[in-house]
């Protein structure tokens, strides 16, 4: 069963209209305001962080610490990506199939329903660059 997104959504995608392209930048603004600290450099990796701010930051923070606005109402709480040390195919499986297709938590949305491909790469990939950077296939 594919969830439909929630009506706060962005939509981050490269076809995106005016309006949602202009939501997206309010967006960046306000991840901005409120302290984010991202000092990109790599074209695709600041792609996928403007994925990763239009639908992650609202569980995963800003930081991607797992202190986003909804992450007090979740059990268990979001992930705190700065510290996972998942290996890029747990990181992928979690990221396309959600939470409960790999034993985890049921929050975390099946993105595979939603993002492009282009969006899944360039999100996992700057997840990726948040985390240690190790990989084991587990978050400790």
């Amino acid at each position: 069963m594919q969830s439909a997104s929630p009506t706060w959504m962005i939509d981050a995608r490269p076809s995106a209209t005016a309006g949602q392209t202009a939501r997206l930048a309010l967006a960046g603004l306000l991840a901005a305001w409120t302290g984010l600290a991202w000092a990109g450099g790599d074209a695709a990796l600041e792609q996928g962080h403007a994925v990763f701010e239009a639908h992650c930051v609202i569980c995963h923070g800003a930081n991607a610490d797992g202190t986003g606005q909804l992450a007090r109402l979740l059990t268990p709480p979001p992930a705190n990506l700065r510290l996972s040390v998942l290996n890029d195919p747990a990181r992928n499986a979690i990221v396309r199939g959600g939470g409960a297709s790999v034993g985890r938590s049921p929050a975390m949305p099946r993105w595979e329903a939603e993002l492009s491909e282009e969006e899944l790469q360039l999100v996992i990939a700057y997840v990726a660059s948040v985390a240690p950077k190790q990989g084991t296939g587990s978050q400790k």
